[in-house]
């Protein structure tokens, strides 16, 4: 809900704590379409950017989804069919 605030730096600084020692996964993240505060298009660009850090750290994803069951659906076999799940 609040990707839209991200400033220059934020996502390098998260990929940066993923590798941390004690991370133990990547997420919250996910879809929500209950708050209208940020764009859904940039919602699913995070959320698949969150699999593709999953996958180089080898952490789980800790998923949200709130109201968008089909979009979620979508977004998950989207990543199953690539080979990502």
């Amino acid at each position: 809900n609040y990707a839209h605030q991200a400033k220059s730096g934020d996502w390098d600084l998260i990929v940066s704590l993923a590798k941390h020692p004690y991370v133990v996964a990547v997420g919250e993240t996910g879809l929500d379409k209950h708050w209208d505060d940020c764009p859904f298009p940039l919602q699913q660009s995070n959320f698949a950017a969150h699999w593709d850090l999953s996958r180089a750290t080898g952490l789980p994803v800790i998923i949200h989804m709130r109201d968008c069951e089909a979009e979620m659906l979508a977004a998950l076999e989207s990543e199953y069919e690539r080979g990502r799940l």
